[in-house]
């Protein structure tokens, strides 16, 4: 009796590996494509991101090197030290949130 079941295990082995593989490679190839997808999304948020903060940034150092030196001082007395910090920061995000809205419509 226990000789035709061991006759059996091979072909179920072989089976169950083929039908594992199968479901590997489906599901390899579905989250692979979608993951691919949202990493690039991800990657033009952050550069987007990083270019619009580094504009902003040049924007305000080139007022502070055109404008006279006494309205610098006066606007340093209202501005903080980290002010262009601030502002690229709050321009990133508005940038991200745009970005994130645009995904979920097209998806």
């Amino acid at each position: 009796m226990p000789l035709p079941a061991m006759a059996f295990v091979p072909f179920f082995a072989s089976f169950l590996g083929t039908a594992f593989s199968t479901l590997v490679v489906f599901f390899t190839k579905f989250f692979s494509r979608r993951f691919a997808l949202a990493f690039a999304m991800i990657a033009l948020i952050v550069a987007l991101t990083v270019s619009f903060i580094a504009v902003l940034e040049g924007f305000v150092s080139l007022i502070e090197y055109a404008a006279p030196s006494y309205i610098t001082i006066a606007i340093s007395l209202f501005l903080p030290s980290n002010f262009k910090a601030c502002i690229s920061v709050a321009a990133g995000a508005k940038l991200t949130a745009w970005a994130y809205s645009w995904n979920v419509k097209m998806i």
